[in-house]
């Protein structure tokens, strides 16, 4: 029979054994290594433009140690209203809120829809949702400026972004 001290070692060793291998296990799957991660986080950002407008907050300045991928990730919370009936989507009015990455200057991929009311929800209701999109570049050793812009896809929507976070993957 065990005692209460022998049951806690052999209770506190099974632990020990269980952690190293679950951290085992993690360290041996995955590859890549990255140099920096940044991230910044915002909140409250909302637009009634129907062309891009930097996003409050949304950016940062990263330095690449060499020539490498850049990947920038942008994930939001937010929600949209057709406030002016700019389009029509199976009856009901359509509104939706469009986002791009600019690195120094330049647009990276496609600019993406973040949110939309799919055209079934009336003026007054919104619908939250969250989007997250990433962007990849190959970038040349140096300083990189990460920029979101937003819009909505018709001018005087109501595109809003609850919380959101930009991050930036290089080496």
């Amino acid at each position: 029979m065990l005692t209460k001290s022998r049951l806690i070692a052999v209770f506190g060793l099974s632990a020990l054994i269980a952690t190293v291998l679950v951290v085992g296990a993690i360290g041996a799957a995955g590859g890549g290594a990255s140099d920096q991660v940044k991230f910044k986080t915002g909140a409250h950002v909302s637009t009634p433009s129907g062309g891009f407008i930097d996003m409050p907050g949304a950016n940062m300045s990263v330095a690449a140690s060499v020539d490498g991928a850049l990947i920038i990730s942008f994930s939001a919370e937010g929600s949209v209203r057709d406030l002016n009936s700019g389009g029509g989507f199976a009856g009901k009015n359509y509104a939706a809120m469009i986002v791009r990455v600019l690195v120094n200057g330049v647009q990276v991929g496609p600019a993406v829809r973040f949110f939309d009311n799919t055209g079934k929800v009336g003026v007054n209701n919104q619908r939250p949702t969250t989007t997250s999109y990433e962007w990849a570049k190959r970038v040349t050793a140096g300083a990189q400026n990460v920029k979101v812009q937003f819009k909505n896809l018709h001018a005087f929507d109501d595109a809003n972004i609850d919380a959101y976070t930009l991050t930036t993957q290089y080496h």
